[in-house]
């Protein structure tokens, strides 16, 4: 797939691998970084969302906690339906 790979040397064709391989391993740890921020928060995406977010699993892990029945809706936002 690389023009002239076949005519490189035994040096060249594992450099040049090497060089391929920590490329994939920075584009993937790139993903796995968007991945891991998008998690976070229940992957909400506006500082108002994250505050929302952050919000509600403070309110869920205080004393005062008293689980009810809901339906979630995403698209709504963290709100409980009632």
């Amino acid at each position: 797939m690389i023009p002239g790979f076949h005519d490189m040397t035994p040096a060249e064709k594992s450099k040049l691998r090497l060089q391929l391989a920590l490329k994939a391993a920075a584009a993937a740890d790139e993903r796995i970084k968007d991945q891991i921020k998008e998690s976070q928060f229940g992957g909400a995406s506006t500082v108002e969302d994250q505050m929302k977010f952050s919000s509600a699993v403070k309110d869920i892990e205080s004393s005062s906690f008293v689980p009810t029945s809901f339906k979630s809706n995403r698209s709504v936002g963290f709100e409980p339906n009632l």
